[in-house]
């Protein structure tokens, strides 16, 4: 009997009471789907900004005195080198700040077409301790403040704020600030000029201030010296590690994007492999003049941004655009090659055969050692038949 109970309540429970349970189960996750998916946070989507930042030659570089020290000291020497230094200084400090006027408004016009937001410094706002940024949803300009930054003990930065370290970080984390944390991804156009080590650097780096500096200039002119830059000539700016630590700062404390950094001065490649590890994850593409000049005048943002249709992916488009106009390219996989190519160049030319001489020293002592061991096996053979002879002269003697 209690057997026959026990199988009954065995099959009641197996037919009726789990089925219900899994079904009572159901009922209530699936009323309270709605209230879960309620309930989970949003996931913001990013925005997009390009930040533009034209480090134009200033008009406060061009009337100092240490600029007009310099033309002084190149105009008074009979040299062509120095009449066409004279020259591209002129028409750099002329032509510059069109170009970065002229980018912006061609970018200006993009962002509102295609729905990106634009930040601009420039050194003349920069001066004015401001930048702009163009909101895409209303086509408006804002004003912002920078930061409070203070002055620099250096003559040539002074009259270029832009190619200070501290102005770019500055420029970036206040731009990141204005959205929302781990939310925004930006497309950055540094426009400056540069050089093997430097990204940005203004376009006189020449301190005659200091003592001896323009006597020691004109006898650089006239010997036609080619050599070292002494330390009043040296680079000041941004350095290309710096740069990338710039970056990978502005990365970490705001959880920012670059999908695509466009370096658009003369040798801006990464050409070390220090630099190309320096690269922060947050960086997708690198665009760059390679080890090579680069003519900002044939890059015209209104043509490589003007036939991508508004909500396609214009980052590409405008990463693809650059290529077409001899522009590099590269992911941080393939960057490491072109650093690969600059180290090799680097190398003596001596150094790609020590191999082969390496191979020819062994082979010819290895030659050598297998002479003499011939030399000593052959002399211990003939010992006998030497002795063999001498001992028939002997005999031979005696018999006589």
């Amino acid at each position: 009997m209690f057997n026959a109970t026990a199988e009954f309540a065995r099959r009641w429970t197996a037919r009726i009471v789990l089925p219900g349970v899994f079904l009572a189960c159901a009922i209530l996750l699936f009323a309270q789907a709605p209230a879960i998916a309620k309930d989970e946070p949003a996931v913001p989507s990013r925005k997009q900004v390009l930040v533009y930042y034209g480090d134009e030659t200033s008009t406060q570089a061009v009337q100092s005195e240490n600029y007009q020290a310099l033309l002084e000291v190149l105009r008074s020497s009979d040299k062509p080198r120095a009449a066409a230094v004279v020259e591209s200084l002129v028409a750099d400090a002329e032509t510059f700040p069109l170009l970065v006027e002229r980018d912006i408004e061609a970018l200006k016009d993009q962002a509102v077409r295609l729905g990106f937001d634009l930040a601009i410094f420039t050194n003349a706002m920069a001066f004015e301790g401001e930048y702009q940024l163009f909101r895409a949803e209303t086509g408006a300009a804002e004003t912002y403040d920078l930061p409070d930054i203070p002055p620099t003990s250096s003559t040539i930065l002074a009259t270029s704020p832009l190619s200070r370290p501290e102005y770019l970080r500055a420029a970036l984390l206040s731009v990141s600030a204005l959205y929302p944390p781990d939310a925004l991804d930006i497309v950055l156009i540094t426009n400056s000029h540069g050089g093997r080590d430097m990204v940005l650097i203004p376009r006189v780096n020449a301190d005659l201030s200091q003592s001896g500096a323009a006597l020691a200039m004109r006898e650089m002119i006239e010997s036609d010296d080619n050599g070292a830059p002494p330390a009043w000539a040296q680079p000041q700016g941004i350095s290309k590690l710096a740069y990338w630590k710039i970056l990978a700062d502005v990365s970490a404390k705001y959880g920012v994007r670059f999908p695509l950094v466009f370096r658009e001065t003369c040798v801006s490649g990464v050409r070390s492999f220090a630099e190309l590890f320096a690269v922060p994850g947050s960086v997708s593409l690198i665009a760059h003049s390679g080890a090579g000049n680069i003519n900002g005048w044939e890059l015209d943002y209104a043509k490589l941004l003007g036939t991508v249709a508004p909500g396609s992916d214009w980052i590409g488009s405008l990463a693809a655009s650059l290529e077409d106009h001899d522009v590099h390219v590269d992911s941080w996989a393939s960057a490491w090659l072109d650093v690969l190519i600059v180290g090799l160049r680097s190398i003596p030319i001596i150094a790609f055969f020590a191999p082969l001489l390496l191979w020819v020293v062994w082979f010819g002592l290895r030659w050598i050692y297998g002479r003499r061991q011939s030399r000593q096996a052959g002399g211990y053979q003939g010992a006998p038949h030497l002795a063999g002879s001498a001992n028939n002269r002997r005999g031979r003697r005696s018999s006589a």
